[in-house]
């Protein structure tokens, strides 16, 4: 950040679907320390990497994420839109949506999924049960309690987890489509930004 050098290149993801159409990358996150960061592509795929080495050292698939129509369109929707490290660094949470059946919507339930990403394996899953549209936005609570996620289609949602339990604590509506939202440093404010709003949440 202070000279503007290129430090590391990081390949790991594919660059076509398996379809063989252009895939792309969605969503990044760094690790709380810094020593980590995490990348998702279209089709469900996230590598972890060594920030200091340039390394991938892990890697997670969530293939129900990413939706391909054979039959109308020839298309795809879908992708990991969100990633969140916990704050020790040892579970990633991935945002997106499930199965689509019209692709030319947003009608896949909203879905999280929490990762052991040393060993790729998958420790919780979320599929959504009220809303539908994608996770845009993901953030652990600052012990590590409670995962936040947030996001939309026509209308907007913030969902709460206790990951550790494997159970959702609250789905809430929100006024507009959530693009991206911030917690406040003690998590007892949430401030949500979107279509023609931004709003803001008391916690607690």
């Amino acid at each position: 950040a202070g000279t503007g050098k290129l430090v590391h290149d990081l390949r790991g993801h594919k660059e076509k679907t398996p379809h063989d159409f252009t895939s792309m990358l969605y969503a990044v996150a760094y690790s709380a320390d810094g020593s980590l960061l995490a990348t998702g592509d279209k089709v469900g795929h996230v590598a972890v990497w060594d920030t200091k080495t340039g390394a991938q050292v892990g890697a997670c698939e969530a293939p129900v994420m990413y939706t391909w129509d054979k039959q109308q369109r020839l298309h795809s929707i879908g992708g990991i839109r969100s990633l969140a490290f916990s704050p020790d660094g040892k579970q990633l949470a991935v945002g997106g949506m499930g199965k689509v059946g019209n692709i030319d919507h947003l009608e896949g339930k909203a879905r999280v999924e929490v990762f052991d990403w040393k060993a790729g394996k998958q420790t919780a899953e979320f599929p959504g049960d009220k809303f539908a549209g994608l996770v845009n936005r993901l953030a652990w609570a600052p012990d590590g309690s409670w995962l936040l996620g947030a996001g939309g289609a026509g209308e907007g949602f913030a969902l709460f987890f206790d990951v550790a339990a494997k159970k959702t604590l609250r789905q809430e509506k929100v006024m507009m489509h959530v693009h991206d939202f911030d917690l406040s440093p003690d998590a007892k404010e949430l401030v949500c930004v979107g279509h023609n709003k931004i709003t803001v949440h008391k916690l607690g």
